[in-house]
């Protein structure tokens, strides 16, 4: 059942749900092509990512449990991980003035490219992200890392292929062989994370990109883009430490190889970076784990994680009386006179229907800053004043 509507983005709009016995509720994010997407090749790239997602099953991934089609209605049922993404992180820093701990940045990096070390691995599928972005790194307040947003991956799996010219994933955050539509593989998401690395280290985005404004000349627009993309096909990357002296140098040389602009110099796999990152922290600061992640988060979030808490105890309150168990699309359907779809092999689906009366106070609420909250085809990291030497985001 869902409970109130999470982001909205290009292809898809995220909402928080429930299910389960009264009692035993259980909250999931539903995610769901929009009515007027539901064209075949968008409801192909659904069951694309439905087909991997719930094949993945790792504690860095955020879970896919079901997918399916009620009517027009073709959606996921996902993971609801209770906490920020990494986007929102760095703009909450920015904010208030807070450097990003060096040791938390290269804990996040980690567990990331311990997920995608996963990922890269499982079975034959030659699975690659190819979004690895702020939006799409989830924080919970308990301190774990997910990946999510599989929306655009790309494996063996996948029955359509990328249209010749067409460049999937954010401008600020592709790699040199995405900026030229080469062939792609797991390498290409390890660049992303040393992007993100980078950015942490350092308070500063690695390939900002100009925004157009609104009411400017569209030419404007391809003028940007066609620049971003030209320096992203032949990338200059300094040092962290050129531009903070608080990175030290072995950070320098991870950060770096995961940059090199040729794939064959790079990590070659998520277990590489992994190993070099957890070997950085076990001599520089052994006790950094999910606990100290989730302590770095708590000052930062503490009213959000009050609100967000007492919002949905609301809405479970409300939605109570309506929950009585995961229903199943057939019988809806059949009671109905219609035959049910299902894109997976489980026997059920939740029907998507929304709580008659939700508290007034949330009706139509969007919260900015979800973990869940999904991005398109905007600058991801928010302009704040950055003093070139600071020591992290806004300073």
């Amino acid at each position: 059942m869902l409970l109130k509507p999470l982001a909205r983005g290009g292809m898809g709009e995220l909402y928080l749900a429930a299910s389960g016995a009264r009692g035993m509720e259980k909250l999931c994010v539903i995610k769901k092509v929009l009515p007027n997407l539901v064209a075949a090749d968008n409801v192909q790239r659904f069951r694309e990512e439905a087909t991997v997602m719930v094949k993945l099953s790792h504690g860095n991934l955020v879970s896919v449990f079901d997918a399916g089609r009620h009517e027009d209605q073709v959606y996921l049922v996902m993971e609801y991980v209770d906490g920020k993404d990494l986007l929102a992180t760095w703009n909450r820093c920015a904010e208030r003035r807070v450097p990003f701990p060096v040791d938390v940045a290269a804990y996040i990096i980690k567990e990331l490219v311990r997920g995608l070390a996963y990922a890269h691995s499982f079975g034959a599928l030659r699975l690659v992200h190819r979004d690895v972005s702020p939006a799409n790194v989830l924080l919970s307040y308990t301190g774990e890392v997910k990946l999510t947003d599989f929306g655009l991956a790309t494996s063996t799996l996948k029955l359509q292929h990328t249209a010749p010219g067409i460049i999937f994933g954010k401008l600020s955050y592709l790699s040199p062989e995405q900026a030229r539509s080469e062939p792609l593989d797991g390498r290409t998401d390890l660049y992303a994370a040393g992007i993100l690395l980078w950015e942490l280290l350092t308070g500063q985005q690695l390939f900002p990109v100009r925004s157009v404004q609104q009411g400017e000349d569209p030419r404007a627009r391809r003028d940007s883009t066609a620049e971003a993309l030209d320096r992203l096909r032949n990338p200059r990357v300094i040092p962290p430490s050129a531009v903070t002296s608080r990175v030290p140098p072995d950070l320098d040389r991870i950060a770096l190889r995961a940059l090199a602009p040729e794939k064959e110099r790079r990590y070659q796999n998520g277990e590489e970076m992994r190993a070099d990152l957890a070997a950085f922290l076990a001599k520089t600061a052994p006790e950094t784990d999910a606990a100290r992640l989730a302590a770095f988060l708590r000052p930062l979030f503490s009213e959000d994680m009050e609100r967000e808490r007492r919002d949905r105890d609301a809405l479970m309150q409300g939605a109570g009386g309506l929950l009585s168990g995961a229903i199943d699309a057939s019988t809806v359907a059949a009671s109905q006179g219609r035959p049910a779809r299902h894109a997976s092999p489980g026997p059920t689906a939740i029907v998507l229907v929304a709580p008659a009366s939700p508290p007034q106070h949330l009706r139509g609420a969007v919260r900015r800053g979800s973990a869940h909250r999904h991005h398109a085809g905007r600058p991801l990291l928010r302009a704040a004043p950055v003093r070139r030497g600071g020591d992290g985001p806004g300073l």
